[in-house]
Order: structure tokens, then sequence, then C-alpha cells
């Protein structure tokens, strides 16, 4: 299967492991350099803070290294500083080994696998692990060594002054600025016991020369020092000598990551400040996913929150619209049933039946829609055939009926019961039961 990332494909899947963990590692270096926030620079007895100029004596003592009497003058001198702030220390370019290399088409991890495999062939003499300092960029260069020991030995005598020291790095490399706009700079370091020269092309070392004082007492070694320094001159060079030229800087020195070197217990502090970032990345990223699940949660509350607050806004100006509207439904409750009785017109009745009924009424009754009437017709049936033919009438019964002695010349007498075809109490007693229920009550 072709992996989707260029970057990827070039690693054979064994080496994806060792990639990533170097990757890891130097993110860690990295951030543990941008870190450091006190420069301290051993100049032969004196050790400096760069940044603020302070300085102080390193006393030498018996049964006391060299190590621990450094790290005994930097907590006398960040006694009342922060101690968990990382420090970078500076040290002679001589407490480091340099050696040349020039290997051209090979990538920058190549170099380095390269150096670190020729390491003790290049320093047969020596017997240990090694720290490699190495700006891999260019295809040659110098390659500076530090045994492991002495850097743990710095950070174990910092570590008992209740210090951290995060790297360890050239002093002569403190006025090199890769950023700069001028690429070519020798840096000339000389102390009472040493003299070193050292050529940087935009922060890479090209070349690193140190010789004793003392050999510099004999004819042929000073002749040649002469000769080298001569073949050295650029335009622009940087020479320290004296303490006051290491007190005047006045800045704090950032690490130039490539050649500082950092002790097993520095990188596993970084691997923890590491962990730390990254454990608060999470919590953001969770965080910030919770964030996106709440926010339709979010939105439909606010959502809630103003339409409420519209309803009350509502609610409040309509406030006399709806004590008017109670004031209707009092008045409606009062006098509704009074108002919606259902309208019978007897006169307009009275005045149908007159159409149909030539004879004399005895008796006439109306009782929610029901109409009882009685008297004489020459002929009841077809009365009662007339009533049931007109519209406002239905259901129209002969409820009695008197012959022989009760007949007279006027006819007939009859009874006839009828319901008015436009009137509906049923609706009218659904609507107020309690009326309905008083006037049952009241007939009873």
């Amino acid at each position: 299967m072709k992996l989707p990332l260029p970057l990827l494909e070039s690693f054979a899947p064994r080496d994806l492991g060792a990639r990533l963990l170097d990757l890891y590692r130097a993110g860690t270096r990295a951030d543990l350099i941008r870190r450091t926030d006190y420069s301290l620079v051993v100049f032969e007895d004196t050790l400096i803070d760069t940044e603020s100029g302070a300085s102080r004596e390193i006393v030498a003592s018996e049964g006391l290294s060299r190590p621990e009497a450094i790290a005994a003058a930097a907590g006398a001198m960040l006694a009342e500083k922060d101690r968990e702030v990382p420090v970078l220390l500076l040290l002679p370019a001589t407490a480091f080994v340099a050696t040349a290399y020039a290997m051209t088409n090979l990538s920058e991890k190549m170099i380095r696998s390269a150096l670190k495999l020729q390491a003790h062939s290049l320093l047969p003499g020596f017997v240990g692990d090694l720290l490699l300092g190495l700006d891999a960029s260019a295809p040659e260069g110098m390659a500076l060594w530090l045994p492991a020991a002495t850097a743990d030995s710095f950070f174990n005598a910092f570590r008992q002054q209740g210090l951290f020291l995060a790297g360890i790095m050239p002093r002569t490399l403190a006025v090199i600025d890769p950023q700069a706009q001028v690429p070519d700079l020798v840096v000339s370091d000389n102390d009472s016991s040493h003299c070193t020269l050292m050529h940087c092309h935009r922060g890479v070392i090209r070349s690193l020369h140190s010789i004793s004082r003392r050999d510099l007492a004999q004819e042929e070694f000073s002749r040649q020092w002469q000769e080298l320094s001569e073949a050295s001159q650029l335009p622009e060079s940087r020479t320290l000598t004296q303490v006051s030229d290491w007190t005047g800087l006045r800045q704090k020195v950032s690490g130039h990551l490539p050649y500082s070197f950092l002790p097993a217990g520095s990188e596993q502090a970084g691997r923890r400040l590491e962990q730390q970032k990254n454990r608060r990345i999470l919590g953001a990223a969770a965080l910030a996913v919770l964030l996106l699940l709440c926010v339709p949660f979010m939105a439909n509350w606010l959502k809630i929150r103003q339409l409420e607050a519209l309803s009350a806004n509502f609610v409040e100006n309509s406030a006399e619209a709806r004590s008017r509207q109670e004031a209707v439904f009092a008045m409606e409750n009062e006098w509704g049933e009074l108002l919606s009785y259902p309208d019978q017109d007897v006169a307009a009745l009275l005045l149908s039946l007159n159409a149909v009924i030539e004879s004399s009424l005895i008796s006439f009754a109306i009782n929610k829609g029901v109409v009882d009437i009685q008297g004489y017709a020459q002929d009841p049936a077809f009365l009662v055939e007339q009533l049931a033919a007109r519209e406002e009438f239905y259901d129209v019964t002969q409820s009695g009926r008197v012959s022989g002695g009760n007949s007279s010349a006027r006819g007939d007498s009859f009874g006839i019961r009828m319901n008015l075809a436009n009137i509906d109490f049923k609706s009218y007693d659904a609507k107020y039961p309690a009326r309905n229920e008083a006037s049952q009550a009241g007939l009873r």
C-alpha cells in the first residue's frame, strides 16, 4: 500500500518510529532552549550573568569539583531569582572537542548518523558516551563533542543548588546571530590559558581552532598560530579577551539549538514539560469539542430566553387589552345566558299559525321550541298536514282530539304539538348547564 505522505514514503516502516522519536526529541530540545531565562558564562574563575552583567567568583576548594564550584557560584548569584527557570551555561570552547567533516550528497539525518557511528574512531582516546552538537544543514563544517558524563556532572551540581540546568553551549557562540545580515563572522575568544578562533557562516561553524598559551611560548607554534589568525581575518570579527567583554553584553544569550548540549536529566525534564504541554493541548481540544457540542444547546437556550423575553414584552404590552377582554368575558358570563337565549319570536309564530287556522284557537303554549295548540277546525287532520308542510315546523303531531259532544259549528276540537325548526335549545343547555339545572329544579 502506498503511503499517503511523501515524507513517510522516504523511510522504511522500521525507521518511522526512530524518525518520529528524533522529531519528538528535537521538539523537546527546542522548547527547553527557548525557555531558558538566564544565560551564565564561565570566563576563567568568574561566572557572569550576560543579561544583568552581574558576576561571581568561582571559588575552588579541596573536595569540590569544577562543575560543583561553578554551580555554587550560580547558586549564590541567583539566590533571589526564580530557581525553576531553565539556565543556559556557556563554557569555554576548550571544554568541547571539535572534528571537521565533509559529507556531500547526504541528508542531515544521515550526516548525524554517520558521525555518531564514527565517534570512537574520530576520538579513539575517549571511552564513554558522547553528545553531538552539529548543524547538519551544511554538507561540511565542524562537529562538537561533549562527554555525556561531563554534562550530567554539571546538571547534578546545579540540581544540588536548586537550579535547573537546561543546556550547555560554547561561549564563543554567544556573539553569533544566525539571523544577522552579515553571513561570515570570525570570533577570537582568548583568556589566560587558551586562545580560540571560530569562523561561522550564517550560524554554522566552518572552523574552530584552539591553542594553549603555553604552546604559544614555542616559536614554531606561535608562528603557525599567527599565520592562521591572519588567514582567518574577515571584515567582520569580534574579539573577547577580558571580563568586561562579557559583562558588557547586557543581553540574554539565546541558545543556538544545533550546538546546545542537553544533559540526560534536562531531556527528561523537557519530556515532562512536553507531556504537560500535550496534556494542556489535549485538554484544550477536548474543551473545544465539548463547547462545539454544547453550541446547539446554548443556541436553543439563548433562543428560548429571547422568546421568553419577547413573550414577557408582549404580555406587558397586552395587559390593557387583556383587562378589557376579561371585562367582556365577565359581562358575557353575567349576561350571556340571557342574550344567548334562543329567540322563539312568538309574534311571527302566531302570524304563521293564523295563515292556516281559519277558526279560533282555545289555547297556545310554547316551551323551549315546543308549541302546543288547541282549538277547533273543520278538518283537524288536514290542519296537521298543512302545518307539517311549513318550513318553520317539524315533528308535527296531533296530541289530542275531541269529537262528538265537543264538535260545534266551528268544527271538531284538536290538540297539536310541534317543534320550531330554527330553535336549538340543546346547544344552549350544553353551553349553560347551570342555568338549565336551575330551571329544571324550579320546575320540580
